[in-house]
């Protein structure tokens, strides 16, 4: 086990932007991992 195969959401600081690319449509954006961590299906139970 190392950080790059085990790297989790709420390791990355809150105000870090995250590259998300469409699988399907190729469309890149960015999105803040605070914003991520507060979707439901996202978070660590």
């Amino acid at each position: 086990m190392n950080w790059k195969s085990d790297l989790q959401l709420r390791d990355i600081a809150s105000n870090q932007r995250i590259e998300a690319t469409c699988k399907r449509c190729r469309h890149t954006h960015y999105v803040d991992a605070a914003a991520l961590l507060r979707q439901p299906e996202l978070q660590f139970i």
